[in-house]
């Protein structure tokens, strides 16, 4: 039994004991003029009376049947739209789906057309140059078979080269190890004097940056010679 059937049911029960609630109120005079009818009377009035209780019945129920059949076809209605709007959503978020998956497989595709454009490019770079390279060795084998003895007599000639210009960086050398040792003596015999003189003027009263510029030396020299000089003469004393 469907949920129609029984509302039906229910709303037609519902009528009927309505129906005796609502019907006329019989008043004494009725009820002293029914006692006086017959049982056959009292049964065709009845009969009457329900007949047309059964026709209000009927009509409510019909009335009432109608309200529900047009309630639920609404609400069915009102369902059916949901459900087309939300397959419409669904089939909007599908499309949408499809558009980019479609977008981002164009754009893959049209980088992997790059990168196979790039790639020929340096296959054929690569194979130029390996052809170059082939190339210049073949030419290469070629002139040291012509060259041969020509390249020993070039190479004695650069060892004979290469050995006078060690001999030449030996002399120079020589010649600058002898320059400096010969400078190192003369400020090893000029430093004592210049020590001494420094030292000497001090105790003649003057001031270090006189001696300093005196002597065109710098003022933290003076200083040192007195500091280092001017000690060990006074552990002497």
């Amino acid at each position: 039994m469907t949920g129609l059937q029984i509302a039906m049911i229910v709303i037609g029960m519902v009528c009927l004991i309505g129906s005796f609630f609502v019907s006329e109120k019989l008043s004494k005079a009725d009820l002293e003029e029914m006692k006086k009818m017959s049982e056959q009377e009292i049964k065709v009035i009845l009969d009457a009376r329900m007949q047309d209780a059964s026709a209000q019945i009927d009509e409510k129920i019909q009335d009432k049947v109608e309200d529900a059949v047009a309630q639920i076809e609404r609400g069915g209605e009102k369902e059916t739209n949901e459900k087309i709007l939300a397959i419409s959503e669904y089939s909007d978020t599908v499309l949408t789906s499809m558009n980019k998956s479609h977008d981002e497989i164009v754009f893959l595709y049209d980088m992997l057309n790059d990168k196979q454009e790039r790639v020929t490019e340096l296959m054929k770079e690569l194979t130029l140059m390996q052809s170059a390279v082939a190339q210049m060795e073949e030419t290469l084998d070629d002139k040291l078979q012509v060259t041969g003895v020509s390249m020993d007599a070039e190479a004695e000639t650069l060892e004979e080269e290469m050995a006078s210009q060690e001999e030449k960086q030996t002399s120079l050398e020589d010649a600058f190890r002898s320059q400096v040792v010969t400078e190192d003596e003369k400020e090893q015999t000029t430093e004592p004097k210049k020590n001494a003189q420094i030292l000497s003027m001090y105790k003649e009263g003057m001031s270090e940056v006189e001696i300093a510029k005196q002597l065109g030396r710098g003022l933290g020299e003076v200083k040192l010679v007195l500091g280092l000089f001017g000690e060990e003469q006074a552990h002497e004393v």
